[in-house]
């Protein structure tokens, strides 16, 4: 607003800022006041007083508005040519001049502590800023202090039907989730009982592959064990028939002092003899059409008179009643 009322009337900073004080900071009624007094007063008669706005002034006379201008004062008239009373000097004050003006710095420096009522910070960094940019002067002044703080309205609550929406929406959420943990749950329980079932099934096809490999041992041992089938010529040589569970039936010669346990594992061998011709690594567990037979679970039997011969009997055949020229014995499971 100073650099205003300087850029109409020419009139120094500190008389410009005395003008604006004593009119209010009304720009226009300081600007008439300083013309009509440069007008009537060619001496430069001093400003009115803070106050004395309101004041009259005598009319247009010698001392009024069509007064004669001072020697020196080179006034011109306005190019709108329309009020022949409102003249603008031709001279102009250099920001030089306006910053090594002591009374504008001591005025500057308490400028907060002088504003009018109705005047505010903003108003005066307002005129600072025009100021500066008309006399091409930078600028020191605070812009934060110009622009107004926001206020931002407090948050609006939510509705009840918005409110029901996020409760619907988070409860989907936790039942989506649950019955995702369950399907990962049940998937992880399958597998790992798939992955028992397999070690369960390795472990048992090992065992049995074990058992069958130890039996197959056995069964080579009592191949070997049995003895030679004598002649039917000889006078020792008795026939033994032997019944199995299934029906089937196997006969040999055997001599009357052969052990009771080369009856055992003549049944042995005869059962598993299409496993140990193809010399299989399986045993017994390959001959599936005897698989009553189980080693060492079952005992021979007479009938008349009924004799339980076992295997671990050690006495011989005779010793066993076993004298007649033939012999027949039942396979009887334990």
């Amino acid at each position: 607003m100073v650099a205003t009322f300087v850029s109409i009337t020419g009139a120094e900073a500190d008389v410009a800022l005395h003008y604006l004080e004593a009119c209010n900071w009304d720009l226009d009624r300081a600007v008439d006041e300083y013309l009509d007094n440069s007008q009537s007063h060619t001496d430069h008669i001093p400003p009115p007083q803070p106050g004395e706005a309101y004041r009259t002034f005598p009319e247009d006379g010698d001392t009024g508005r069509n007064a004669p201008v001072a020697e020196g004062e080179n006034m011109e008239i306005d190019d709108m040519g329309s009020n022949d009373s409102f003249h603008t000097p031709t001279h102009s004050v250099s920001p030089t001049d306006m910053e090594n003006t002591p009374q504008r710095g001591a005025r500057t420096q308490n400028l907060f502590d002088e504003l009018p009522e109705g005047f505010g910070r903003s108003d005066l960094h307002e005129a600072q800023m025009l100021e500066a940019a008309l006399l091409g002067i930078p600028f020191a002044g605070d812009l934060s202090e110009m622009m107004p703080p926001i206020e931002r309205p407090p948050p609006r609550p939510a509705s009840p039907s918005t409110i029901a929406a996020r409760e619907i929406r988070e409860q989907q959420d936790f039942e989506y989730e649950e019955s995702q943990r369950r399907d990962r749950e049940k998937r992880e329980a399958a597998a790992e009982q798939e992955r028992r079932q397999m070690e369960a099934q390795v472990f048992e096809a090992q065992r049995k592959q074990q058992e069958a490999d130890s039996i197959t041992k056995v069964l080579q041992k009592k191949s070997e064990a049995l003895s030679v089938e004598p002649q039917e010529s000889h006078p020792d040589s008795i026939m033994v028939v032997i019944r199995f569970p299934d029906g089937a039936r196997r006969s040999r010669r055997f001599l009357k002092s052969n052990p009771v346990s080369a009856l055992f594992n003549f049944v042995d061998v005869e059962v598993n003899r299409n496993t140990l011709d193809q010399g299989s690594s399986e045993g017994a567990s390959a001959n599936r059409a005897s698989t009553w037979w189980k080693l060492g679970g079952y005992d021979l039997v007479t009938q008349f008179p009924r004799r339980v011969m076992k295997e671990e009997t050690t006495f011989s055949l005779e010793a066993a009643g076993l004298t007649n020229r033939q012999e027949t014995l039942f396979v009887e499971m334990k």
